[in-house]
Parts: C-alpha cells; structure tokens; sequence
C-alpha cells in the first residue's frame, strides 16, 4: 500500500489516538481474525469485542465506507511498515 505523506500522517494520528486495546484489537483484525476469534484470543465478551471494532471504525480517517475492516487492516499494516508503530503499540 503505498502512502502519501499526508496520508501516512492521518494514518499514524489514528492509529496513536487509540487505546492500547483498540490497537490490539485492530491488529488482530489486520491478521484476519473474526470479532469472535478476537474475543477468545483477548478472553472478552464478543459484545466488547464489537464495541472496541466499533470504536476503532468510528475514529478512522476517511476510507472505503463499504469495507472499513478491510481499510482497517490496510492502515494498521502501512503503519506498522512506516515504522510509526515502533513506540509500544499492541503486542505482536
């Protein structure tokens, strides 16, 4: 995925605007698990699970309106490229 500048900011601004366990979550989302395997794997609730998704949607910049999980998975891998994610965000 190749970033503007600008866009690699607004990306990096996000993804520094989440709690660290909406980071975790949206890593788990950029690795492909379901909501539900994201629940086993963090041991919550599928319903807290939706709502740190939900969360996660709600604060993204501008994308695809129709995949957000799919622009999700795509921003967090780009930000995860640039380098930006190298201050302790979610646990690997």
């Amino acid at each position: 995925m190749s970033l503007t500048p600008r866009l690699r900011r607004v990306i990096a601004n996000w993804v520094k605007g989440l709690t660290p366990r909406q980071r975790e979550v949206l890593e788990l989302i950029a690795d492909g698990l379901t909501n539900q395997a994201i629940g086993e794997r963090l041991v919550i609730d599928i319903h807290t699970v939706e709502r740190h998704v939900h969360d996660v949607y709600r604060g993204m910049p501008a994308g695809p309106q129709h995949h957000p999980r799919v622009f999700a998975a795509l921003a967090w891998t780009a930000f995860r490229g640039s380098g930006a994610g190298t201050d302790g965000g979610a646990a690997g």
